[in-house]
């Protein structure tokens, strides 16, 4: 979750929801407070990129996620008030993230793993 003072995207026209093939981020979506007028944007690092993202730094692993954001949304982007960072994966009780987002790859990829278990729900 990358914080900003104000939602600057919307003054550009645009919606704050990018999907795309940058090098890091997956998806990232305006998530901003309509009560504060703060601008929020929810970043999500997956699959490989993922990977790779957490053998880098901490600052490093920032600098990645705002230069994205920045291809999306422009300079703007780089000077967020605050950045915070959630690993999924590590937490119990999600299970990686909120939401089942598959990227290209997924289904081929892991599709048989998914349909594994086959469950009778007319019984």
């Amino acid at each position: 979750m990358i914080s900003y003072n104000t939602p600057f995207w919307r003054k550009q026209g645009l919606a704050g929801v990018g999907l795309g093939n940058t090098p890091w981020i997956e998806l990232c979506a305006d998530s901003s407070d309509p009560e504060s007028g703060n601008g929020v944007i929810a970043t999500f690092v997956v699959g490989d990129r993922y990977k790779r993202w957490q053998l880098l730094s901490d600052r490093d692993r920032r600098s990645a996620v705002l230069s994205d954001l920045a291809t999306y949304f422009g300079e703007e982007a780089l000077s967020p008030v605050t950045y915070d960072a959630i690993d999924w994966t590590a937490d119990p009780w999600t299970g990686g993230a909120y939401s089942a987002f598959m990227p290209p790859g997924v289904w081929t990829g892991y599709g048989d793993a998914l349909v594994e278990k086959k469950i009778n729900y007319a019984t």
